[in-house]
């Protein structure tokens, strides 16, 4: 499995001189290339998976260095943990949570979507002291961190750390979104037992949207895609606006 990564990243590295079409296309061969390690699941058969920390170090590589690429990376990684088995999640979420936290990403909005979707799935592992309070970005003292980094408006945390942002506006907001609205709305299993565990950490959807949505962070534009996809998720009328709510 070593030499197969090695040939995917030599195989995918931009030569000298590219132009910007053809730099794009090699970082883009990248991605797709670990995506089919990741979803292969060969990545996860026995041992403690030396393959896949190390793909995992390329795919954070790739998100640092090409912001644009993020949410793609991101999102590998979170179709991968909703299918490992019990036997996988004991190591394999232990594997993500450090690689996440070491690559300085888990405060990014792709970031916080690896975290939950952790959390969620592998419950049993606990997450790493600090780039969260109470270890969960859903947590009541990260809402205003939390705000900003959905928002991808960089800025500073509550300790002063600084905050990545992609650096372009996108009509769209981030699949990090789906899983918020999950973590109040889903019901699915996995979902409904995170609020159970969680339910004295989150804060109400009330102070959620107050800060998150309705503060100065979000247009309206971004409100409505938000609300429209809670509607979505649920069809009983469960998220409503809060009085003065920006529609």
């Amino acid at each position: 499995m070593e030499g197969v990564i090695r040939l995917v990243v030599a195989n995918t590295q931009p030569p000298g001189h590219t132009t910007g079409p053809e730099e794009r296309d090699y970082h883009l061969g990248r991605l797709f290339g670990l995506k089919a390690l990741v979803q292969s699941e060969v990545l996860f058969r026995g041992g403690e998976g030396e393959g896949y920390a190390e793909v995992l170090k390329f795919l954070f590589e790739l998100s640092v260095r090409k912001p644009w690429l993020r949410e793609s990376c991101a999102s590998i990684v979170c179709s991968a943990v909703s299918g490992w088995s019990d036997e996988t999640k004991r190591w394999a979420a232990k594997v993500t949570y450090d690689a996440l936290a070491g690559s300085g990403l888990a405060k990014t909005s792709d970031g916080a979507a690896v975290w939950l979707t952790l959390q969620v799935y592998c419950p049993k592992v606990l997450p790493p002291k600090g780039p969260w309070v109470k270890e969960c970005p859903l947590a009541k003292p990260n809402l205003a961190t939390l705000a900003k980094v959905l928002k991808e408006a960089g800025s500073k945390d509550e300790g002063g750390g600084s905050l990545q942002q992609k650096g372009s506006w996108s009509p769209k907001h981030n699949f990090v979104w789906d899983l918020v609205l999950e973590a109040y709305l889903g019901e699915s299993g996995e979902w409904v037992d995170f609020r159970g565990r969680e339910t004295s950490a989150l804060p109400t959807w009330e102070e959620f949207w107050k800060v998150a949505i309705d503060g100065k962070f979000f247009t309206r534009y971004h409100a409505c895609l938000i609300l429209d996809h809670a509607d979505k998720i649920t069809s009983a009328c469960q998220v409503k606006p809060l009085p003065g709510a920006i529609l």
